[in-house]
């Protein structure tokens, strides 16, 4: 995971909705499908995330309800239905008719699929697929033979578990692999697709694996607000005790003092009373490299959050410091007002901020140009 450090303003981050949910529309342009039923699924996929898009400006929000409200897995499942369909629904005359072709010409079928995913360059699984389906029929004798390897070795099936595999892999390889909401859905999806061997088994994984994945989604969306909060108090308490330094008149002072002793309780009882009640505690904070990221209020530079904007780094050690060296001891507030820092805590950059977000997204596209994902979404448009 690659981080840059800067600010997203609201305009800036419903433009790069609009940006991610354009790549997610447009990515069934490229996977044509004739079969009706999940034509009509596609559409109302479509329908319903463009509502869902249009009703948050909050990027960070958008990708966090994607997975968290199934859309991910709708996406992708909706994909494996696209596959599945340009081999699985064969009629009784299809099938009859097989048993009167050569296997070279049944294997000819999917002539046309083969040379889309060879044009490619990168779909290196599903492209191998096809040359299985290929090969045996060279092989085979006759539809007989070619029926029996074929079940034998579930080749039509892997036409389609092989795709979804590897547009799993494409999407884990451009993502956060520290993110454990969409990262590891992604993990199980892939796991899901190599141990099945019919549609009957992803129809069964999929579902039990919606409720895992809304269950873990809820837990660390939970967890991911309270570490928010951290950050958003200490940056508050820091701000208090500044202006309690700065204070020249008395009323200012009181004020001041009060604010910075208020923020001091409000953090001490989100540590240890809150964070414990979800599973987390100091050491998992500062420890985890996903959770301890997060004190640092990262934002998706990217469709897929591998690359992030971000507070300074130093923040977490700033932030450590405060919260055992002041928040977490039983010193008198005179003392905390007056402690050195060992670490400074900064504040974000807010100047010339739409020309910086600019430039490092610019970055963040040139370093992914690579990533087989993006190649894909490059080439439909």
């Amino acid at each position: 995971m690659n981080t840059l450090i800067l600010n997203l303003n609201s305009d800036e981050m419903n433009e790069m909705i609009e940006t991610i949910l354009k790549t997610y529309i447009d990515s069934f342009d490229s996977f044509p499908c004739e079969n009706e039923q999940v034509n009509a699924e596609i559409e109302a996929f479509k329908q319903e995330l463009t509502e869902f898009a249009h009703s948050v400006d909050d990027v960070a929000v958008f990708m966090k309800d994607y997975e968290a409200k199934g859309y991910g897995k709708r996406y992708l499942d909706l994909f494996g239905k696209i596959a599945q369909a340009q081999t699985s629904n064969l009629t009784v005359e299809e099938i009859e008719e097989r048993q009167q072709i050569t296997p070279v010409e049944f294997a000819a079928q999917y002539n046309s699929a083969y040379e889309a995913v060879k044009a490619s360059g990168y779909r290196v699984k599903a492209e191998q697929a096809y040359k299985n389906i290929f090969n045996l029929a060279e092989r085979s004798e006759d539809m007989l033979d070619f029926n029996i390897a074929c079940e034998r070795g579930n080749l039509l099936f892997k036409l389609s578990a092989d795709d979804a595999v590897e547009q799993s892999e494409f999407v884990m390889e451009a993502s956060d692999p520290l993110d454990k909401i969409g990262y590891s859905q992604h993990e199980r999806r892939v796991k899901n697709w190599q141990q099945a061997v019919s549609d009957a088994d992803i129809t069964f994984s999929s579902d039990i694996e919606q409720e895992t994945v809304t269950r873990n989604a809820n837990r660390e969306t939970q967890r991911m607000t309270l570490i928010t909060a951290v950050t958003a108090l200490v940056t508050e308490y820091v701000v208090s005790k500044n202006e309690l330094l700065a204070a020249t008149k008395n009323r200012n002072v009181r004020k001041s003092l009060n604010e910075l002793m208020n923020k001091r309780e409000e953090i001490k009882y989100l540590i240890n009373d809150m964070l414990p009640s979800f599973g987390l505690n100091l050491e998992t904070l500062f420890g985890d490299k996903y959770y301890r990221r997060l004190l640092l209020l990262p934002a998706n530079l990217d469709a897929t959050g591998r690359i992030k904007s971000c507070h300074h780094p130093q923040n977490i050690e700033a932030v450590k410091e405060i919260i055992t060296e002041e928040i977490l001891t039983d010193k008198a507030i005179t003392e905390l007002v007056f402690r050195p820092a060992d670490t400074p805590f900064y504040f974000p950059i807010t100047q010339r901020n739409k020309e910086v977000i600019r430039k490092y997204e610019k970055e963040a596209e040139e370093m992914n140009s690579g990533l087989r994902y993006y190649m894909s979404m490059l080439s439909q448009t």
